[in-house]
């Protein structure tokens, strides 16, 4: 397992290289950047809402909410295939001493709705990374 900073710096690494594409919705764009370490620090499951949305202000969805958003997935500006490949790698990581962010229940305000981030991505995988269109 990797020393917080090492996996900060591994986070911020990689969210570069997934979220940046100027194509498609950029981490960059959402994330407030007055807060020191926000752009890597924030823990992946809080990411996961914060980019999927669009939004750093609200993180409490339910799951449904977030189905819902991921159903609408070909609507979105997201490339799902450096959205799934971040994902896929922050969970095969073996030095990710985080990886209880991806598959721990994801709790909402006033929900207590057990259901994992990895979980959520699984059960849509083929619909979004099989899409027949591109977004440009």
């Amino acid at each position: 397992m990797r020393l917080f900073d090492a996996e900060m710096n591994v986070r911020l690494e990689q969210r570069q290289r997934y979220f940046e594409n100027p194509s498609y919705r950029k981490w960059s764009d959402i994330v407030p950047n007055y807060i020191y370490r926000n752009y890597e620090g924030l823990p992946d499951d809080d990411f996961f809402i914060q980019y999927l949305f669009g939004d750093s202000e609200n993180n409490s969805y339910s799951p449904q909410d977030i189905c819902d958003k991921l159903s609408e997935g070909y609507e979105l500006p997201i490339d799902w295939n450096a959205f799934y490949d971040y994902f896929d790698e922050r969970f095969n990581d073996p030095e990710n001493g985080y990886k209880h962010q991806l598959t721990g229940g994801y709790y909402t305000a006033g929900c207590n709705d057990d259901v994992g981030i990895m979980e959520l991505l699984d059960e849509y995988r083929d619909i979004l990374l099989n899409q027949t269109y591109d977004m440009v």
